[in-house]
């Protein structure tokens, strides 16, 4: 969902918590649209955190498009894409998928939209699905991929966000009778594994973590900066070292 760049707030802190080479900066800007849930920063380093985490899905699915997207569309002949939400797209964030996108019906070959789950509302879900449709030209196709995070549903669940929508998502497309599901593509990445992937995700949860912390230590218990410190380490281990994994479904339906 993309957001005006000239609405943000900076939250501050007056410390920089530090241990074992682990650091969490408390100094973090954010969005300040006040209608939308989404919690995670906007800062220069989330904007890296965003570009590593593109590249671990990719590496996930070998690639950024679906096949079924690759075979209906002629991306050689020249194609035009909307990318809701934009990532690390800078400052290249106009309009709101939920308040309505500004652009005339039918106008796009290929929507592509990942990562909502920290962005929307359960109630949104619908809404956000009708407006990709509604840009979409005839024949033209949508992709939408989502993840399951299960180590921020405190925080999730307590912006109303719905945690279980790499469950609902392909159901929640299927509602519109104007669009049919072409191919689902569910992934799964064990964390413990070592490999290229693994470690990408590990790193790119970390980041999560250590941006959430501030709002969800007092649900988890942790009292004081040095219990703070000690549960990033401890979190960082349990990632790498058991059966941690990150369940992904990336979907694409074709508009009729």
């Amino acid at each position: 969902m993309a957001m005006t760049q000239e609405k943000t707030t900076t939250v501050t802190a007056d410390t920089t918590l530090v241990m074992n080479h682990t650091t969490i900066n408390t100094n973090r800007e954010f969005h300040s649209e006040e209608t939308s849930s989404y919690w995670l920063p906007k800062d220069e380093e989330e904007q890296q955190r965003l570009t590593a985490q593109h590249f671990a899905f990719k590496e996930l699915y070998n690639g950024n498009i679906l096949r079924s997207v690759r075979e209906n569309l002629d991306f050689e002949k020249g194609i035009s894409v909307l990318d809701v939400g934009c990532g690390s797209g800078a400052w290249i964030m106009l309009g709101n998928v939920v308040q309505g996108l500004p652009y005339e019906d039918s106008v796009f070959d290929f929507v592509h939209m990942r990562f909502f789950i920290f962005a929307l509302r359960k109630e949104e879900w619908p809404i956000a699905i009708k407006e990709l449709i509604r840009v979409t030209k005839s024949g033209g196709m949508l992709q939408l991929m989502e993840s399951m995070f299960k180590v921020i549903y405190s925080i999730a669940t307590s912006k109303g966000q719905n945690i279980k929508i790499t469950d609902e998502l392909e159901g929640l497309l299927s509602a519109n009778d104007n669009v049919k599901v072409v191919q689902s593509d569910y992934r799964h990445c064990s964390l413990n594994t070592g490999t290229s992937t693994a470690k990408k995700l590990i790193w790119n949860t970390m980041k999560v973590m250590k941006t959430a912390l501030p709002n969800i230590k007092s649900i988890i218990g942790l009292e004081s900066e040095e219990d703070v410190l000690k549960y990033i380490n401890e979190f960082n281990y349990c990632l790498s070292h058991t059966e941690c994994g990150f369940d992904t479904c990336c979907i694409s339906v074709q508009k009729m």
